[in-house]
């Protein structure tokens, strides 16, 4: 996945985080949701895994939920991922809900399936809160909870999980899951049915700050403490549609998928980090 904030499907215009046309920005960043540029919900979307993952066991991510959304055939399409945070609220990444925020009737979460076409209990949006210095150009502060209409029904394959307890230090291992693009043939993109697994190690934020093979956008959207990198290696890493998803470790979630260089080129992959948002989580699921 690109610098690109993770959303996977993409939303409407051709127009991406810096401005530039989708061909210009093939090799820029982009949000995990999938894009630089968005589309009207009421396009029909193209679907978007996890480059070089593997199918993730039945129940094994209980907290991971699918956001999706109606399009204008009527067919709910996933764009996000998000973690079960309690029975109320979903965490997940500002860039993959604010530009659909006038839809929230249109929207739902998605718990309880691995599969993108099966299965899963679907839940209304109620409220949607953004960072409120959420930055869409340079991606930053990008962070949201989601509240739902009614209690999510915990079970075997449905769980909240909790927030890092701890900063995430560099050089460990941690796991990513979501339903974004397995390929980074931008020709040849397909999303997969089955929910991806891959585990992948921390940088520091220092390692990350100097890693040169992000070039130009160590300057336009600058890597801080409040983010955490991660690389695996050539030919695997988070891309379109793997937005919003957990990174976890040991059992808690400590990033959100932000946005990377698309996709799975050997440059590191950045999230949001949690530890750096506690008390704005806190603060923002208490009513």
């Amino acid at each position: 996945m690109l610098k690109f904030k993770i959303t996977c499907l993409f939303l409407v215009a051709i127009v991406s985080i810096f401005g530039v046309s989708a061909e210009e920005s093939a090799d820029g960043p982009e949000d995990a949701r999938g894009h630089r540029h968005t589309r009207d919900p009421q396009e029909s979307d193209s679907e978007s895994r996890i480059i070089g993952g593997e199918n993730a066991a039945d129940g094994e991510f209980p907290h991971q939920v699918s956001l999706r959304i109606r399009n204008g055939n009527n067919v709910w399409q996933h764009f996000c991922g998000g973690s079960i945070i309690s029975e109320r609220w979903v965490l997940t990444a500002a860039h993959c809900t604010q530009p659909f925020k006038q839809y929230m009737n249109r929207m739902r979460v998605v718990a309880g399936t691995n599969k993108l076409n099966s299965g899963g209990d679907q839940y209304e949006f109620e409220k949607i809160t953004e960072h409120e210095k959420y930055n869409k150009p340079q991606i930053t502060y990008d962070i949201a909870v989601i509240k739902v209409k009614k209690d999510i029904k915990f079970g075997e394959k449905v769980g909240k999980i909790s927030l890092a307890s701890s900063d995430t230090p560099g050089g460990v291992e941690l796991v990513t899951s979501g339903w974004g693009y397995t390929s980074n043939d931008r020709y040849n993109r397909k999303a997969p049915n089955d929910l991806q697994k891959l585990t992948v190690k921390s940088l520091s934020v220092s390692e990350c700050q100097q890693d040169k093979n992000l070039g130009v956008y160590k300057r336009t959207n600058p890597i801080s403490d409040r983010q955490i990198c991660t690389f695996k290696k050539d030919g695997q890493g988070i891309c379109q549609g793997d937005s919003g998803g957990p990174l976890v470790y040991k059992g808690e979630v400590v990033g959100i998928t932000s946005w990377n260089i698309p996709c799975g080129r050997g440059r590191p992959d950045v999230f949001t980090r949690v530890f750096s948002y506690l008390d704005w989580i806190k603060k923002n699921t208490s009513g």
